[in-house]
């Protein structure tokens, strides 16, 4: 006469995905009894043929399972799930002028590490430390391996570090027919293609050599008022200088009339003899 072993409820176990997900599942794979097996996870209310158990949530699930002689064995198995994803954003650096260069760092907890971000409804990266230009982001968005995800919906901006630099003398001193070179002082790294000379009259519309370079040469026909405008990316700055025009000596004839000519002999004899008395 034969005997059964009892039953022995091994199972694989898969935890749902994401925190307060319905997705885990518990598949047995039994030994002992008697083949085949039925299980059951509504405290005998029914059973099923198959092994596996879908749709499942954290927490504690009650099983029963029973062999073709009728043993049963009643087993209970607890499902865990990852901690909840929350993800925080904060500034980290200002953009610059000239680049795409503003930081934002997003921390994240629980979920499953790897972790993405996406700025905006925009596609994911794999990285917590975004770089990004001037502006103001609604919300960002932290996904985890699993596709679980938290937004931050606190619009966070990103302002402008304006480190542009742009003077001019106040006014400078060019010789009639002469021609003077403009010094702006700008930062070094601002290139050459950033700058654009404009004139204050008419008479000075002429008299740049090239109004697109950072020293313009200028040839003023009178004082004249020159305004330098330089973009650096989204940074903009604005002066003027004056060229002050120094005029040469004039000389001026007079015309004697043929009169005073003619007796300027007699007047100089005079002159002389007045002189030597």
């Amino acid at each position: 006469m034969g005997f059964n072993t009892p039953i022995k409820p091994f199972a694989k176990l898969d935890k749902p995905l994401c925190n307060g997900n319905a997705d885990g599942a518990i598949t047995f794979m039994p030994a002992g009894g008697i083949y085949p097996y039925t299980y059951s996870i509504n405290n005998g209310a029914s059973f099923q043929d198959s092994s596996n158990f879908t749709l499942l949530a954290a927490g504690t699930h009650h099983f029963i399972i029973k062999d073709s002689a009728g043993c049963t064995k009643d087993t209970s198995i607890v499902l865990t799930q990852p901690l909840a994803l929350v993800a925080t954003a904060s500034l980290i650096n200002a953009a610059s002028c000239f680049g795409n260069d503003g930081k934002i760092l997003v921390s994240i907890t629980g979920g499953t590490p790897k972790y993405w971000t996406a700025v905006n409804g925009s596609f994911f990266r794999p990285d917590t430390l975004i770089t990004a230009p001037v502006g103001t982001y609604p919300f960002i968005t932290a996904m985890d391996i699993n596709g679980c995800k938290d937004t931050v919906d606190v619009p966070l901006t990103i302002p402008l570090n304006d480190t542009m630099r742009l003077s001019l003398e106040q006014s400078i001193n060019v010789c009639e027919g002469s021609s003077a070179t403009l010094y702006p002082v700008v930062n070094d790294n601002i290139p050459g293609n950033a700058f654009a000379w404009h004139w204050g009259s008419v008479n000075a519309a002429s008299t740049i050599a090239n109004d697109s370079v950072k020293n313009a040469v200028v040839s003023p026909v009178d004082t004249s008022v020159y305004f330098l405008h330089a973009s650096w990316g989204l940074c903009h700055l604005f002066d003027t200088i004056t060229a002050n025009l120094l005029y040469k000596p004039r000389v001026k004839w007079v015309t004697i009339p043929l009169f005073v000519l003619a007796i300027l002999p007699c007047l100089m004899a005079v002159y002389y003899m007045l002189r030597d008395r």
